[in-house]
């Protein structure tokens, strides 16, 4: 007689494996979803428990060898056995019915809540343009781009500034790990995407930079398009001998430039709230009940990954920025950083 197998056994799920860690990263952990079956046995069970014969016959894989997965994924607390030899994933999955679910309801309400801030911070350019850093002649347009992300992660610590003390208290997450599974993938034209960074990085010279690479824009517009020759012109810019592509600001500039900003800092802080208390509900209806205590701090900590394309398309969307026709770098700027924070 032939044995039926599940769909997994010759179609297995895309499963990547993230880790927000603090000290030193733990290569065999990150190593562990090189292969295909630990994710896979992570997914399988995440809804449902399920036994070791029942995941042979979902995976195709023999039970042997099944073993030796779930115990590890056991010994790294991401697999949790339950009575009747049943094991249930512990861990949050973002899966694409999640997260189609929460961009349709954070549009509802962000798109207005966005263009509201940047509209506030279009009044603001007169005052930051006093402050003469290099670059403050660009068009406001231009500017503004160039700033969003400094006001989306100044409002992201604002926000994680108020959660910390309640995460802190149940002990769980906060402060230390975080791993979470997703089996999501932004499309190559999803305008959401973050394409290859949003943070913060050295550059040279005692230079940082502070960028994002929304997907909204097109690569003609993107600031890693322009990073090496931004990187290689610094020198001759702060000469006074080159014209800079971004801004370029010193340690005073950029505490006057959060000060001026303020208002729509802690406006992006309360966007981030809202955004949380969506991300909140919507998870709750995807995610298993077993995970129910571990849902807060992970959207804590990963929410801002989820959301900073999202904001760039949005800034779009709400009329107030705009995409220009010609090729310039956006999303970012340089700024005089300290040795320790490079």
């Amino acid at each position: 007689m032939e044995r039926e197998f599940g769909t997994k056994s010759y179609q297995p799920v895309k499963f990547d494996f993230f880790i927000i860690f603090e000290g030193a990263a733990n290569m065999e952990y990150q190593r562990l979803f090189a292969r295909k079956l630990p994710g896979n046995v992570l997914v399988s069970t995440y809804h449902t428990p399920m036994t070791i014969r029942q995941l042979a016959i979902e995976l195709g894989v023999a039970s042997v060898y099944l073993e030796d997965e779930i115990a590890l994924l056991e010994q790294y607390g991401l697999l949790t056995a339950l009575s009747g030899g049943r094991y249930q994933a512990r861990l949050v999955i973002f899966t694409e019915e999640y997260m189609e679910e929460f961009f349709r309801m954070a549009e509802k309400s962000a798109v207005p809540k966005v263009g509201s801030i940047l509209k506030d911070g279009l009044n603001k350019l007169p005052d930051l343009r006093k402050l003469q850093f290099i670059g403050s002649e660009l068009e406001d347009n231009l500017l503004l781009w160039d700033l969003l992300f400094e006001m989306i992660s100044g409002g992201w610590k604002l926000f994680q500034g108020r959660l910390e003390e309640e995460f802190q208290k149940n002990g769980l997450y906060w402060g230390g790990d975080i791993c979470y599974g997703s089996t999501y993938e932004f499309g190559e034209d999803h305008p959401y995407r973050t394409d290859s960074f949003a943070g913060y990085c050295g550059v040279r010279s005692g230079y940082a930079a502070s960028y994002a690479d929304y997907g909204i824009l097109p690569v003609r517009n993107r600031y890693t398009s322009y990073g090496e020759k931004i990187a290689d012109s610094l020198d001759e810019v702060l000469g006074g001998n080159a014209v800079a592509l971004v801004p370029v600001i010193s340690k005073d500039q950029r505490d006057a430039i959060a000060a001026i900003l303020g208002e729509e800092i802690v406006s992006f802080a309360n966007l981030f709230e809202s955004l949380y208390d969506c991300a909140l509900s919507v998870m709750r209806v995807h995610a298993p009940g077993s995970v129910e205590e571990i849902i807060g701090p992970v959207l804590a900590k990963v929410l801002l990954f989820h959301t900073v394309g999202m904001i760039g398309a949005f800034a779009v969307r709400s009329g107030v920025l705009t995409i220009p026709e010609a090729g310039c770098p956006l999303g970012g700027f340089l700024y005089q950083a300290s040795q320790e924070s490079l």
